[in-house]
């Protein structure tokens, strides 16, 4: 039962890495629009 939780605590923090990665990503490309528009 130990062994099972330390693997979803393991996904759930590799979830939350590769979640927070595509939202920089995704504020990234919105704020090179908005400068780009600016031009």
């Amino acid at each position: 039962m130990v062994h099972f939780l330390k693997k979803v605590v393991q996904f759930l923090r590799i979830a939350l890495f590769y979640t927070m990665l595509s939202m920089n990503l995704l504020l990234f490309l919105l704020i090179g629009k908005i400068l780009s528009q600016d031009e």
